[in-house]
């Protein structure tokens, strides 16, 4: 019943925000989330409280508790966000850092990014100066919030591969005609959060991997992507080149890990992984 009535709801809501202001957008989805966390996601936020204590441990109690509030704002935001997206497509909302660690458009590459603050904008990044951007998607558990990413995505013209089809064939078609293909190293499977190790065994293994192999493959750069919510709807981007490891594979998936693990502990609160990670 919670599931019929939740789809027609979102729905409804998704339509009604899509003639708003987009700071406005983006501030209703922080409500949303921070009502959510405070009292339908409470173990999720026992999660994040404990998983902060590890990332920052000379932090005081009060101040994990805070990035924990700006989690649950921050994971509103990207909800609502999926209204305004086409908007999000502007200078004035997402500043480029590191623009030349990218080949010029129609140039293949391979982008290693991060699920930090929106990273729908990060996507939107790679798009704005031209690129064809393709990536492997999970679809969600809810059947009406699937429906409307996707349709909101296709709408900017990203071209969307199923995992559940044949993915990686359809990657290198789209590598080997000039486009760009987004990756995200930080994916949950099976319960696992597969990157950064943060203290865990490093593993050789998932999207991680498999942006280190592509990249190879298909003789592209490697960048990595991450993307930092300034204020509000407001976005900051950096590409950063990863040069090809002596060690191959291995030594490029481990200059990929220590790159997340660099932004998942300066700003975990932004991080959509913070309430699935288990050490």
């Amino acid at each position: 019943m919670r599931r019929r009535i939740g789809g027609p709801v979102e729905l409804s809501l998704h339509t009604l925000l899509r003639g708003l202001p987009v700071g406005l957008i983006s501030g209703i989805g922080g409500v949303l989330g921070s009502i959510s966390g405070a009292w339908f996601q409470r173990s999720q936020s026992a999660l994040a409280l404990s998983n902060l204590v590890k990332l920052l441990p000379d932090a005081t109690p009060g101040d994990r508790r805070a990035r924990m509030r700006a989690m649950w704002r921050n994971h509103g935001r990207v909800v609502t966000e999926f209204s305004c997206l086409a908007r999000l497509r502007t200078p004035s909302r997402i500043q480029i850092v590191g623009a030349a660690a990218l080949p010029p458009p129609g140039q293949a590459v391979v982008i290693a990014a991060s699920h930090t603050a929106n990273w729908e904008a990060l996507s939107v990044a790679v798009m704005m100066d031209g690129r064809s951007v393709a990536s492997i998607y999970q679809p969600q558990a809810d059947a009406t919030r699937n429906a409307i990413a996707l349709r909101r995505r296709r709408t900017l013209g990203w071209i969307g591969m199923s995992a559940k089809g044949n993915p990686l064939r359809e990657a290198l078609r789209h590598l080997t005609a000039g486009g760009a293909f987004v990756i995200y190293i930080d994916e949950l499977r099976d319960d696992l959060v597969m990157a950064p190790t943060l203290g865990r065994a490093l593993l050789l293994d998932g999207n991680i991997k498999l942006a280190a192999r592509m990249a190879r493959l298909a003789a592209t750069p490697l960048v990595f992507a991450d993307c930092e919510r300034v204020a509000g709807a407001r976005f900051r981007v950096t590409f950063t080149p990863v040069p090809p490891s002596a060690g191959g594979i291995p030594g490029d998936v481990k200059t990929l890990d220590a790159m997340l693990e660099t932004v998942v502990r300066a700003r975990p609160e932004q991080w959509q992984m913070l309430r699935s990670l288990t050490f």
